[in-house]
Order: C-alpha cells, then structure tokens, then sequence
C-alpha cells in the first residue's frame, strides 16, 4: 500500500482544505458569495460556522443582537 504524505491529503492532512499554493477556480456565484461573507462577518458566521453543544451536537452558530 502506498502512503500519502501529509500535504498530498490538504491541510495538515485534511482533505476538505486545500493546501497552500493549490490554486481553485471560482464561478461568478462563488465569487458574490465570498464577497458577501468579506462584507458582512454575521453573515459569515450565520451561514458558515458551526459548532459542538454537548446537548445537541454540532449546531449552527447563531448570533446574540449585540453580536
């Protein structure tokens, strides 16, 4: 069996993030959609961050008004 090293797998060997100097290509819709999230940071996290709650499990992240 073949080993992989650890930058062939992405970051720090996870597959879902890419590693440094992998360049992607971006369709118009991603690109309005990143700017959105550059734009607005409580978009981001209400959209895009999750987190663990030991009652429920992995949750979205839901910000307080003062947030």
């Amino acid at each position: 069996m073949a080993t992989l090293k650890n930058n062939e797998l992405g970051y720090l060997g996870n597959p879902s993030v890419k590693r440094d100097g992998v360049e992607a290509q971006f369709t118009l819709d991603e690109i309005k959609e990143y700017q959105k999230c550059m734009q607005d940071p409580a978009y981001f996290a209400t959209n895009y961050i999750k987190i663990v709650s030991l009652d429920q499990g992995l949750v979205p992240f839901d910000l307080y008004d003062y947030q």
